[in-house]
């Protein structure tokens, strides 16, 4: 059975992704993240307060993907941006 996402979850996620990507983007400008390392770090460091709220693997996977991709749209907007 497939769990329900939370449309309002997912927004939420996906500004996650951005605000982190502003962070990083102060302080590595010059970096390049891959897809794959970014979904990775997302659900890494997802994974400990999804399974304190009993949020299994398969329930976490959208919303890491949502803030991945958050953070990689922001990531690319900041880098047109930069002078």
């Amino acid at each position: 059975m497939k769990p329900k996402i939370d449309p309002t979850a997912l927004r939420r996620h996906r500004e996650f992704g951005q605000d982190m990507a502003e962070r990083h983007f102060r302080l590595y400008p010059g970096d390049r993240y891959p897809t794959s390392v970014v979904v990775d770090i997302m659900r890494d460091s997802m994974r400990e307060p999804a399974a304190e709220a009993g949020i299994g693997s398969l329930a976490l996977e959208p919303y890491a993907r949502a803030a991945a991709a958050g953070f990689i749209r922001q990531w690319r907007r900041l880098q047109r941006a930069k002078p």
